[in-house]
């Protein structure tokens, strides 16, 4: 062959090898360019890509995500948009919670979805999500969902998380035969529950929640000193612990209150006011607690002398108000002041201290704002009845009563540096939130009260100090930091 053909033919299998080449260019340039259309959130892109460990300058196809994406998992990536994901036809588990993402709608089709995590984002309306009946498990707390009713036909679902939302009608969930956990804490003031009491106990709903709890005393007379607790609202650890998980963190603290300890939260009924619990699953976080500190006690704070706004309609016959008939507030804590010394109020305070001891989650409760004479809090004039005597009445029939605390279970009142003796047969100790500034004068004072608390309590007994100082007093030359002390 003369070498003029040949070159001819060379340089024809050279232009066709360039075409083939520079039409594979042009798609991976338009791959690139058509996800950007059909995926448009770039976080979104990203946590597929690092899900398949396919690099950016790659492409990625609609035909790739729906043969291969059956889950993903993207926290805290930022992402916006879900769009793109609706060609993920074969996806089941899908957790993107922290995120910033508003529209659920391209994830209306993806009917094989079993496992949809949301939580923490920006949600509020639920319907395109109305049609996904094989879902198993709903995260979406921590968003802004008001409305509940397309969730009304998801059938399969066995747990599902709605805390920290707006929502104030449970009444869509009523034919949700197979749920078995469900999470509502930290809703609207006034949630409407209709579900039936069959169900309720599925739930944990148990008006008394009637469970056994270890032995209060060894616990009290077992640990070590110095004795450490964290108080009111401390949802986390006094001690600075924070790379561990929050329960190990409380694992270093003997005492912790909260009003939300093991996701309890209060639910008003015609009946009265009742308990709603998730036993089992608390049950489980007081074990793993008392696992790694056994010594451990779980107190909860139970208000009877004010209540958050809203928390009661305003209507309601026992706030406390004024000469006007405005409601008054505690400028200190931001809630409204309850007029507790009407009987029907002393009823259903005591009831909430014996649903509490009956339910071996608590050893105690805790009476913040405690004193035995009230007679000069200057708002005395406004109560129906004396207030000093209705607040021993009420300790009293808390131990003595014919339906009583039990004989271990705690009491402790925030009684700052007075002396408590007319409550002292009835209480196993004192919270000394002592805020003000503090001198030689003053410790003498604390220490006063702390001794003569340790003489006069009844056992099991915990007297607490706590200090909120960091000042230097400038006659005694003296500087006191905070102090968290467990006598």
């Amino acid at each position: 062959m003369k070498i003029s053909k040949i070159y001819r033919k060379t340089l024809w299998f050279q232009l066709l090898l360039l075409s083939v080449m520079c039409l594979l260019g042009y798609d991976v340039i338009v791959s690139a360019e058509d996800i950007e259309e059909w995926m448009p959130d770039p976080a979104l892109r990203e946590a597929v890509r690092e899900k398949f460990g396919i690099p950016a300058d790659s492409p990625l196809t609609q035909a790739y995500v729906k043969l291969h994406l059956t889950s993903l998992q993207a926290i805290n990536k930022g992402i916006v948009d879900l769009t793109g994901l609706e060609h993920a036809t074969d996806l089941q588990f899908l957790v993107l919670p922290k995120n910033k993402i508003r529209d659920l709608s391209p994830l209306s089709g993806l009917t094989g979805l079993v496992f949809l995590d949301l939580a923490d984002n920006r949600i509020s309306d639920l319907s395109p999500i109305a049609g996904l009946e094989n879902l198993e498990l709903l995260g979406l707390s921590g968003n802004q969902i008001v409305d509940i009713s397309p969730l009304a036909g998801l059938v399969n679902l066995k747990e599902l998380w709605l805390i920290a939302n707006q929502i104030a009608d449970l009444s869509p969930l009523v034919g949700l035969e197979n749920l078995e956990d469900l999470r509502i804490r930290a809703n609207a003031d006034k949630v409407v529950f209709t579900l039936p009491l069959s169900k309720l106990m599925q739930f944990g709903y148990d008006e008394t929640c009637d469970l056994a709890g270890p032995p209060i005393s060894e616990r009290v007379e077992n640990r070590d000193y110095p004795s450490i607790f964290v108080s009111l609202g401390g949802a986390g650890s006094i001690i600075n612990l924070p790379e561990l998980p929050l329960q190990e963190g409380w694992a270093y603290h003997d005492l912790h209150w909260n009003s939300l300890l093991f996701d309890m939260q209060w639910h008003s009924t015609p009946g009265g006011l009742r308990a709603f619990l998730h036993v089992e699953a608390a049950k489980g976080q007081r074990d793993n607690i008392l696992s790694l500190n056994p010594n451990m006690i779980s107190i909860v704070a139970m208000n009877y002398w004010a209540a958050n706004p809203g928390e009661y309609p305003e209507d309601w016959p026992y706030w406390l108000r004024d000469e006007s008939g405005k409601i008054i507030e505690d400028i200190g804590w931001a809630g409204l002041l309850i007029d507790f010394t009407h009987p029907e109020i002393q009823d259903l305070l005591v009831r909430r201290s014996v649903m509490f001891a009956k339910c071996g989650l608590f050893d105690g409760i805790f009476l913040d704002v405690w004193r035995d004479d009230w007679r000069d809090s200057g708002l005395d004039q406004y109560y129906a009845n004396d207030v000093s005597e209705a607040a021993i009445t009420m300790l009293r029939r808390m131990r003595e009563g014919v339906d009583a605390v039990r004989d271990d279970f705690l009491i402790i009142a925030n009684g700052n540096r007075t002396k408590l003796p007319r409550s002292a047969p009835y209480i196993n100790g004192t919270f000394m939130e002592t805020v003000e500034p503090y001198s030689y004068k003053g410790l003498a004072e604390i220490e006063n009260t702390l001794l003569w608390s340790e003489q006069n309590f009844r056992e099991p007994q915990i007297n607490c100090l706590e200090g909120w100082a960091d000042i230097v007093d400038p006659e005694n030359k003296f500087t006191f930091s905070e102090i968290y002390v467990s006598l």
